[in-house]
């Protein structure tokens, strides 16, 4: 088959940011954790911040501060829905989860609450980019289930062009 027809075509289109929005990826802060103190977390962070950094780093947000985001976060789903947008989540997944590479460790993921920093959308490609922060590395993980279903077109955009 070639390219232009309904099976092949990619359920992902983004190629200017003024089209209607149809469909979007909502991130997660279930279990967000204070970013340990490093290089990369000085070097983009005001100083007026880094003393929360150095003294909470590793540890989970305060929950009033979680019940606080999450409040808005699912205020703006429910908006989004309102408007007839189809919203998408990654899985939930513990962050408080520790994890180390043969060069470094961290005490926990920071949230998945970006997929606009963790994805690129160019075109019809998705593009999973790497990420500075240490305690970032695998933020991408709580998306693989969705990432999934898009690489397989399964979503708002595939049964409209079908």
């Amino acid at each position: 088959m070639n390219k232009s027809t309904p099976q092949n075509r990619s359920c992902v289109n983004s190629h200017n940011e003024w089209d209607k929005l149809k469909e979007v990826v909502v991130g997660r802060i279930d279990d967000a954790v204070v970013p340990e103190w490093s290089l990369a977390v000085e070097s983009t962070m005001p100083k007026s911040g880094w003393q929360t950094y150095k003294q909470f780093g590793g540890q989970s947000f305060p929950q009033d501060m979680l019940f606080k985001a999450q409040e808005e976060l699912e205020g703006l789903v429910k908006l989004l829905e309102r408007e007839g947008i189809v919203v998408k989540r990654p899985d939930v997944m513990s962050q408080t989860q520790p994890f180390t590479t043969p060069e470094w460790s961290s005490k926990g993921s920071l949230y998945s609450a970006m997929p606009r920093d963790s994805f690129l959308v160019v075109g019809d490609d998705i593009i999973e980019v790497p990420m500075a922060w240490r305690n970032r590395y695998f933020e991408t993980m709580p998306y693989r289930t969705l990432m999934k279903e898009y690489f397989d077109g399964k979503s708002l955009q595939s049964t409209l062009v079908a």
